[in-house]
């Protein structure tokens, strides 16, 4: 693999850990630093297609809603 390739990687790898980190923290305005203004979430529920939201607000949206229903997540 070529170095550049290999820090492509690692850059990518650094990011999906700290949304990870923010995520268990419940900490939606760091999740949202990670992500684009045109990010697009698509959750499974509810079945049998799940619901899309599209655009950082939207997202942002979802997750404030999810922990605030579901605290112990």
């Amino acid at each position: 693999m070529s170095p550049a390739r290999l820090a492509k990687l690692e850059t990518a790898m650094r990011v999906v850990l700290a949304f990870n980190e923010a995520l268990n923290r419940h900490d939606v305005d760091d999740m949202m630093q990670l992500v684009t203004s045109d990010s697009v979430f698509e959750n499974t529920a509810p079945a049998p297609d799940g619901t899309r939201f599209a655009g950082k607000e939207a997202v942002a949206d979802f997750w404030h809603g999810f922990f605030e229903a579901s605290p112990q997540a």
